[in-house]
């Protein structure tokens, strides 16, 4: 026994075609809910990074007049305050011969600048911040510098020999 081939009707076709409509038109509906619903949560931690880099800076400038104010001298007392001009810590801030924050050159010397500009834990949103040491040439007092970074994401360098804060360009 043969089968008889169908006949596609017109009705047939609409009707399938009227289905992947369907099917196009939910999809599209569905990727446009998902792309207008994710609203992705900025980088929260890149922002703090960028506000200790500022308060670093700011604090290395400050050390760096007081030194001016008081020099000679190998040791400053650098006061930090809040918001309110309240007194919220008192550090010790050893100064290069050339009156900018210094310490011994290695990573915890770098460690040791940043606890006594910033006063707070290497620390933002949870995540450490990396305080690394480097020397182009071996140890050259000249030219070592700290870098502090997150571990993806924004850094911010620092001289002690000269006082400059350079900044990634992320």
């Amino acid at each position: 026994m043969r089968r008889a081939k169908s006949k596609k009707t017109p009705a047939s076709f609409w009707g399938t075609l009227l289905k992947v409509l369907v099917i196009v038109i939910f999809a599209a509906s569905l990727l446009l809910a998902i792309k207008t619903l994710n609203t992705a949560d900025e980088d929260t931690s890149h922002g703090a990074f960028i506000q200790y880099q500022q308060r670093f800076e700011e604090h290395v400038t400050a050390a760096h007049w007081k030194w001016r104010a008081v020099q000679p001298a190998t040791m400053i007392m650098l006061v930090h305050y809040d918001s309110n001009g309240q007194e919220t810590n008192r550090s010790p801030v050893k100064m290069s011969a050339k009156g900018w924050p210094a310490a011994e050159q290695s990573s915890l010397g770098c460690k040791k600048i940043w606890a006594a500009l910033v006063a707070l834990p290497l620390q933002v949103d949870g995540f450490n911040i990396r305080a690394d040491y480097f020397a182009p040439d071996g140890n050259d007092e000249e030219r070592y510098w700290c870098r502090y970074s997150l571990t993806s994401g924004p850094y911010f360098d620092y001289f002690p020999e000269r006082g400059d804060v350079v900044a990634s360009e992320k």
